[in-house]
C-alpha cells in the first residue's frame, strides 16, 4: 500500500544552531543565533496561524543575524533563506520568493551532505514556476529534483510514450501504465476551486506506487489528487541492467467546464 503524505508546512527555522547540520561544523553559540532562534519559534507560531505578515519581518531578522554570525554559505542560513522564501510564497509575492529559493539553493549545493534540504528547495521552486505557468523553466526543474532525489540524471530514454505535456503533467507521466482520474470533491466543485496539485511520487521496483507526498495544491483539491496518484501504475525503471525505485514529480490540474 502506498503511504500517503499531505503537504506540510515548510518552515525550517525551529531547528536551532545548536544542531547544525552534520555536514558543517556545529555553530558555536552566540547572541546573535540565540535571537534567531527564539525569532523562528515565533515565525512558526505566526505561520501556523497564517499570520504571514507579521512573521516575514521576523524571519527577516533571524536570516540577517545568522548570516552575520555564520556568514552566507552556512546550511542554517540556506535554513533561514527558506523560512523567508516560504513566507513570501504565501503572500503571493513570487519574484521575490523565487529570489531567495534560488539562493537557498546555491547555499545547499555548497554545503555536502544537503542534498535533502536542496531537495525540499527544489520541490517548492517547482511549486512556484507551476503557478508562474513558466513551463520550460518548470520541466528543468523537475528533472533537477529528479536527480536530487535519486541519485542519477532523468533522460528521454526514461519516458516510454510521448509526453507533449510533461512540464504541465509530471516528469514521469510519460511512464504512466495505469491511473485513475481523480475525483473531483463535490465541496470544491461547488465552490468552484480549480487549480493544480504537485505530488512527489515514489514508484517502487514492479511499478506500483510505494508513497505520494502532496507538495502544494489547494487544500480542497489534495486529498483527492494523492489518493488517484497513490493507485497508478508505472513502467518498471532498468538502470544498469535492474528494475530500480525511483522518485518524480507528478500534477493533477482540476478545471471547470
Amino acid at each position: 500500500m502506498a503511504r500517503i503524505l499531505l503537504a506540510a508546512a515548510c518552515l525550517l527555522l525551529l531547528t536551532p544552531a545548536r544542531a547544525a547540520a552534520a555536514q558543517q561544523p556545529a555553530a558555536a553559540a552566540t547572541p546573535e543565533l540565540a535571537e534567531a532562534d527564539r525569532l523562528g519559534a515565533q515565525v512558526a507560531e505566526l505561520y501556523g496561524r497564517r499570520r504571514f505578515d507579521d512573521a516575514l519581518p521576523l524571519a527577516e531578522r533571524a536570516l540577517a543575524l545568522r548570516e552575520k554570525a555564520l556568514g552566507p554559505d552556512h546550511v542554517l542560513v540556506g535554513d533561514a533563506l527558506g523560512n523567508v522564501a516560504e513566507l513570501l510564497y504565501m503572500k503571493r509575492e513570487h519574484k521575490k520568493a523565487e529570489a531567495a529559493l534560488r539562493r537557498q539553493l546555491a547555499v545547499y549545493e555548497k554545503s555536502p551532505g544537503a542534498g535533502p534540504r536542496a531537495a525540499g528547495a527544489m520541490g517548492r521552486l517547482v511549486c512556484l514556476l507551476n503557478d508562474r505557468e513558466r513551463w520550460d523553466e518548470l520541466l528543468d526543474a523537475q528533472v533537477r529534483l529528479f536527480k536530487l532525489d535519486n541519485g542519477f540524471d532523468f533522460d528521454p530514454s526514461m519516458t516510454t510514450r510521448p509526453e507533449k505535456n510533461q512540464a504541465r503533467g509530471g516528469l514521469i507521466s510519460g511512464r504512466v501504465k495505469a491511473s485513475p482520474a481523480p475525483r473531483y470533491p463535490a465541496a470544491a466543485r461547488d465552490a468552484r476551486v480549480t487549480g493544480a496539485v504537485v505530488m512527489k511520487v515514489t514508484v517502487a521496483e514492479a511499478g506500483n506506487v510505494a508513497a505520494v507526498k502532496a507538495l502544494c495544491g489547494p487544500p480542497q483539491l489534495t486529498r483527492s489528487a494523492v489518493e488517484a496518484a497513490s493507485q497508478a501504475r508505472y513502467e518498471p525503471l532498468v538502470v544498469g541492467g535492474r528494475a530500480v525505485p525511483f522518485t518524480g514529480v507528478v500534477i493533477y490540474r482540476y478545471t471547470l467546464r
